[in-house]
């Protein structure tokens, strides 16, 4: 995510590998990208756990559910050196279905490349990008099957006591179908709010979604999620999220929890 000097930016606490573990891939949430940051290297550990993220509906109407629920983490380690910032995670999940068996499986692995590019008032706007490689098992959903990326752009500033960040960008996930409903390239965008609350708290907000870029994609997939977050020390910062889909688009869970422990590359204000 964007933010402006110095300023630990809106939903800076929550990367949450949004909706199914193949289908979305975790591309773009809030990015973390700093207007000034000292140069060194930041880590990130996230959590997940989700409840029904591929449902689709048959020609009769009909909900055909291809994941029931998965749960797993995303290790992630990032670069910092001047306006760019540049990472690597990994993802693992446990996914389960009507024909899966609960199973440990690595996901796709994620390599990003973060630039501020203009400061704009109190915020800045930056360029992201990321290059998904198949490690994952695309039989579980935890894999696309292919190399898969997505670019877009980022902003973030300030409002008052509101810090606010946005993301709009497109995706290349391979195109896959099955009766009734494909997959493929989409367009994506996110949005996110934070706000100081008494004892050291924050207020973290985010919505995102998806708009499919060909025939056959359903309804958008549209998910928001509300947390809690806690700068323990100037280099730890430590989140809490839950939150739902709220349209009936492929993706769009029926509840989602988070909890996410960052490691930042330098003393932050708290």
């Amino acid at each position: 995510m964007l933010l402006s000097a110095s300023l630990a930016l809106a939903a800076e606490g929550f990367d949450v590998m949004r909706g199914a573990p193949a289908v979305a891939g975790g591309w773009p949430t809030v990015p973390d990208v700093r207007l000034e940051e000292p140069a060194g290297v930041g880590a990130r550990w996230t959590a997940s756990w989700v409840d029904d993220p591929l449902v689709w509906q048959a020609a009769d109407g009909s909900e055909i559910p291809r994941v029931h629920a998965a749960w797993g983490g995303e290790l992630t380690a990032s670069a910092h050196h001047g306006a760019f910032v540049l990472g690597l995670s990994l993802p693992a999940w446990v996914v389960t279905g009507p024909q899966l068996a609960p199973a440990f499986g690595l996901g796709d692995a994620r390599l990003t490349a973060l630039a501020r590019v203009r400061r704009v008032g109190t915020g800045a706007l930056g360029l992201s990008a990321e290059l998904r490689l198949p490690t994952g098992d695309p039989e579980r959903w935890t894999g696309a099957g292919g190399p898969a990326g997505g670019a877009g752009l980022a902003g973030a500033g300030r409002l008052g006591r509101f810090e606010l960040a946005a993301t709009v960008g497109v995706d290349t996930a391979p195109a896959w179908e099955v009766p009734g409903f494909r997959w493929g390239p989409r367009f994506m965008w996110s949005a996110a709010a934070a706000h100081p609350l008494p004892l050291g708290l924050r207020l973290l907000a985010e919505v995102d979604g998806a708009v499919p870029l060909g025939p056959g994609g359903g309804p958008p997939p549209i998910e928001a999620r509300l947390g809690l977050g806690l700068r323990p020390s100037d280099r730890l910062d430590l989140a809490i999220a839950g939150g739902t889909g709220l349209s009936s688009g492929v993706g769009a869970p029926d509840a989602r929890a988070v909890v996410q422990l960052r490691y930042l590359p330098g003393p932050m204000p708290r």
